[in-house]
């Protein structure tokens, strides 16, 4: 029996030292394949290793960075700080410079995505720091770009163009001919904020001529901000021509501010009619602040053409309201202090030797100055007090005369002041009787459209409901229970029917903002009918992870840009 419990005990040790090595060996495993495969490291960050299983807080720190790293590249967005906090705090010593980069530029990347750009400044300037420690110029050149972007979401654009070009600077050093193209883009996005539009158009006409090394997104975008530049230097025909080139030669729909400049195109060509045609269009697919913006001063110049001024000065108005709505009072204020307070810190300790001499000098200096200033002041303010008095003596014995003689005009002149008042007040008292009347009219207007949402809502509601009670939902339902089931073909039909039924025109819909597979198909049919992500990841025999990839990768290919999963879940619900 004493060997027995020996043995155990020698078991379980040696099982404890193996998963120590064990979580030690993924890590590496995933910082290794971090770069070429951001997917496998994510997989093996989330399903393999148990983080509450790491016994150091270096292992710790690793973990939510290379956890932080991983979401980033799989384009999913993170908004909290509470993944990366370990690794920051860990790292902040500087002991390691590259995890401290790292860790900083993370920071960084969250900070900007949860729209605190001064927290994000002051990461991007702690992570260069370290950055140019270990002479990373492929990371500074990240570092410079996010740089870029948050002064572009600030308006101010004269230093997105100066973080542009040294983003573009660090890109030429590594080589990397991929992301200098891309960098170039940037940098010519920053040219037409400045309207600087000759530069702009020499970048973009050197990358166009250039296509095999740029990803398709990318030639997009170049393309939209080439015709940006065209439409601003009045080159209009040509801008059109490559606008129609998005839609034909690249098969990709036209956005919102794609439509907004085909609009601008046709008033300048005068062609109103057209022009209100693709205004229109752009105005259905605006889905950002931005869209809002280009369509208002399309509509601007719309009315204007037509001498329409009343609305042309409406849509003035509302465009500079919405450029005016940014961050840029806020950032002014505390991305400056923040960077007073960074750069005081660094000088403080070389400023004391130098106060300490010039301390004692200082104050003798300054209270031989306050003593003569105080003197000063006296014996002027005592002079000053002399000159007041004799000037108010002589106006009070003017204002007696002058009231002595002007009295009864004076008096004649408030009779007619107070007939004058009486009849205002009878106007307003008749104009606020007009104003109550059309407030009860618009309260009865809003009270309308809230029981029309209202009815809205239930009949959503009626609608989920019935199709959770129908046989085809209950079916799926229960194979959540099995270990392992498969949706049959037949299945598949009758769900399509169940959501054909319920939400007509739906799958239609979908297929009209880019061509889809028969698995992303499923993911938002399954989307549609109210199942989790776990749920859905059992029905179609993939990983939450992989789901979760589907959605993203869907995302970008319907807005050509960026978003979350849950952001694609709220888009196919509200479909």
């Amino acid at each position: 029996m004493k060997h027995i419990f020996a043995i155990i005990l020698s078991i379980m040790l040696l099982t404890a030292c193996g998963e120590s090595e064990r979580n030690s060996q993924l890590l590496k495993r995933a910082e290794t394949v971090m770069e070429d495969s951001a997917e496998v490291a994510l997989a093996i960050l989330q399903d393999s290793i148990d983080s509450a299983s790491l016994s150091t807080e270096r292992g710790r720190a690793i973990y939510a960075l290379l956890l932080s790293q991983a979401l980033d590249k799989n384009y999913i967005d993170i908004a909290s700080d509470s993944i990366i906090a370990p690794a920051v705090k860990y790292f902040a010593s500087g002991e390691e410079p590259l995890y401290a980069m790292l860790a900083h530029y993370y920071n960084a990347v969250i900070f900007f995505n949860a729209n605190n750009l001064s927290a994000s400044a002051i990461a991007c300037m702690e992570s260069e720091q370290y950055a140019k420690i270990i002479n990373s110029n492929f990371q500074l050149a990240k570092i410079y770009a996010l740089l870029s972007y948050i002064y572009n979401y600030t308006y101010n654009f004269e230093e997105e163009l100066y973080y542009s070009n040294k983003s573009l600077e660090q890109f030429y050093i590594t080589k990397d001919f991929k992301q200098i193209n891309n960098a170039k883009i940037r940098l010519a996005e920053s040219y037409n904020n400045v309207n600087d539009f000759k530069k702009s158009t020499n970048i973009y006409k050197e990358i166009l001529t250039n296509t095999d090394k740029i990803d398709s997104l990318n030639i997009l975008n170049a393309l939209k901000g080439y015709c940006h530049a065209l439409i601003n230097q009045g080159k209009y025909l040509e801008a059109k021509k490559y606008i129609y080139s998005i839609k034909n030669k690249y098969n990709t729909p036209l956005s919102s501010i794609d439509y907004s400049n085909l609009g601008k195109i046709y008033i300048h060509l005068n062609m109103l009619d057209s022009a209100e045609f693709y205004l229109s269009k752009g105005e259905n697919l605006s889905i950002s602040c931005q869209d809002t913006i280009a369509l208002n001063s399309g509509k601007y110049l719309l009315y204007l053409s037509k001498k329409d001024y009343k609305n042309a000065l409406k849509f003035k108005q509302q465009q500079t309201i919405q450029q005016n709505n940014t961050t840029k009072i806020i950032w002014d204020q505390s991305v400056l202090k923040s960077q007073r307070n960074v750069i005081s810190k660094k000088l403080d300790f070389l400023k004391l030797k130098s106060e300490k001499q010039h301390l004692y000098l200082t104050i003798a200096i300054s209270m031989g100055i306050t003593i003569a200033l105080f003197l000063f002041a006296l014996y002027y303010y005592m002079r000053h007090k002399r000159l007041m008095d004799k000037i108010k003596l002589n106006k009070l014995q003017n204002l007696l005369h002058d009231q002595r003689i002007n009295s009864q005009y004076q008096i004649e002149q408030n009779q007619v002041l107070i007939s004058q008042l009486e009849k205002q007040l009878s106007e307003y008292t008749l104009k606020n009787s007009h104003l109550r009347k059309d407030l009860e009219l618009k309260k009865e207007e809003l009270e309308t459209v809230n029981k029309l949402i209202a009815q809205k809502i239930q009949q959503k509601q009626t609608q989920e409901n019935i199709i959770k009670s129908s046989n085809t939902y209950i079916k799926l339902q229960q194979k959540l229970s099995l270990e392992y089931s498969a949706i049959s073909e037949t299945e598949w039909l009758e769900i399509i029917n169940l959501v054909n039924k319920f939400y007509p025109n739906f799958i239609e819909r979908l297929n009209e903002f880019c061509k889809i597979s028969d698995i992303e198909l499923h993911v938002c049919i399954l989307i549609k009918i109210l199942f989790s992500p776990t749920e859905i990841a059992f029905l179609l025999n993939k990983s939450k992870t992989g789901v979760s990839s589907i959605r993203s990768r869907l995302y970008k290919k319907m807005f050509h840009r960026v978003g979350t999963s849950k952001e694609f879940d709220d888009f196919i619900l509200a479909l």
